[in-house]
């Protein structure tokens, strides 16, 4: 659909209306040029519903997706570890 921008300005709410119970798009056009264009909003998705869909699960049921390295960088049981084998060699 197209109008006049002075149109436009005349029913400007009507046509806003129409857009957004018909979804179709309005062309503005002022001496024959158009110069806007009244469409329907995009659909604003949160960001995790755009990664819905796009994962992939790599482990079995009831496994574990993280080794046991990854718990020990987590929790500093490997440093703990390592600083007393160093200690206990000091003693000897």
């Amino acid at each position: 659909m197209t109008i006049t921008a002075s149109e436009f300005k005349a029913k400007c709410l009507s046509l806003m209306e129409h857009v957004r119970n018909s979804g179709e798009s309005i062309s503005i056009t002022k001496r024959g040029v158009e110069v806007a264009r009244l469409a329907p909003p995009i659909p604003i998705q949160k960001p995790w519903e755009r990664l819905r869909g796009t994962g992939k699960l790599l482990a079995a049921p009831g496994e574990s997706f993280f080794s046991d390295s990854d718990f020990d960088a987590f929790t500093g049981r490997d440093l703990r570890d390592r600083e007393a084998k160093r200690s206990s060699r000091k003693k000897r």
